[in-house]
């Protein structure tokens, strides 16, 4: 029988083998780290990030994308879209919105396999690389319930 130390306990790489061996079928809940699938963006480097995914299919996704780079501009994380739109559909994206953060490409079979969300929008807040919320953001104002900051309203 081999000895484990306390160190073993703690093994980044184990854990991460272990989670691949569970299979990521169960979605990521609040206190997990968010290495379960890396992003091309290392957002454990990060004080605080919002993961958001979209679908190009979705109503919902599509009516929330112009409100996205205000609520960008507001928050002081970094902001990461997640589209299911190819390469060339996600450049068309940016240029149109004129989006000043990172939309990074994934297919919904990719996204359902890797993080088990099914439903658009849905975005992960992110401190440090563990999650901290998570929810179905259908707007701007959800997504500052998301991250627990409270919209002004002017009358």
């Amino acid at each position: 029988m081999s000895k484990v130390t306390f160190r073993d306990l703690f093994d980044a790489e184990l854990l991460q083998k272990e989670a691949e061996e569970k299979g990521s079928s169960q979605p990521a809940i609040r206190g997990d780290l968010f290495l379960r699938e890396p992003l091309p963006i290392d957002v454990e480097s990060l004080d605080s990030a919002i993961v958001c995914f979209v679908s190009l299919s979705c109503a919902s996704c599509i009516d929330l994308l112009p409100e996205l780079n205000t609520f960008a501009d507001s928050y002081e994380g970094t902001f990461i879209l997640v589209s299911s739109g190819t390469e060339e559909e996600n450049n068309d994206l940016i240029q149109h919105f004129q989006f000043s953060f990172p939309v990074l490409t994934m297919s919904k079979e990719e996204r359902l396999q890797k993080y088990a969300s099914s439903t658009t929008p849905y975005a992960y807040f992110l401190e440090d690389g563990y999650i901290i919320n998570t929810a179905v953001v259908d707007s701007t104002g959800e997504l500052n319930e998301l991250i627990g900051r409270v919209e002004k309203n002017e009358a």
